[in-house]
């Protein structure tokens, strides 16, 4: 894609078309819109605000700890929506611990929530370590550790009963 400057004249009204960005399904996490040179957060994506309007170019966009495979390009005019997988996780035990980490072991998402959490994270492999301190005594060795396949859009249920 070619790249122009906006050119301002005195006098006149220069329009911008803004490009837009679509996350749907969301996770509980923020999706963080990043500036590809600095990493610095250009929008903030979440489940009452699933939608973000920003200058178009390119963008990277932060599911957990990790980016969205090759960034997005945003159009003028336009609308990009990305599909995450999500990875639903019930527990009707209390407050539970979690990491999810990809297939090279490296930590994509972690925290403590009771009730549910909803994981949004590029379609792929993980690893989902359920009560890694093993402090609920009443969940199996296979329910500790869940490999998941996302596929785009793919939403997986895991229940702790």
């Amino acid at each position: 894609m070619e790249r122009t400057g906006i050119e301002v004249k005195p006098g006149e009204t220069t329009e911008i078309k803004p490009g837009f960005l679509e996350v749907k399904p969301l996770g509980s996490d923020l999706v963080y819109v990043l500036e590809p040179e600095t990493g610095e957060v250009a929008e903030e994506i979440f489940f009452t605000k699933p939608r973000a309007t920003l200058i178009p170019g390119r963008f990277d966009v932060k599911f957990g700890k990790v980016l969205w495979p090759g960034g997005v390009e945003l159009e003028p005019g336009t609308t990009t929506v990305l599909k995450p997988g999500v990875i639903e996780v019930e527990s009707k035990l209390g407050i539970f611990e979690f990491v999810a980490k990809d297939l090279k072991d490296q930590e994509v998402d972690r925290g403590s929530q009771p009730g549910k959490v909803r994981l949004a994270l590029p379609p792929g492999k993980y690893v989902l370590e359920i009560d890694p301190p093993k402090w609920l005594k009443t969940i199996s060795d296979e329910q500790r550790k869940v490999e998941v396949e996302l596929g785009e859009g793919e939403e997986v249920k895991i229940k702790i009963e």
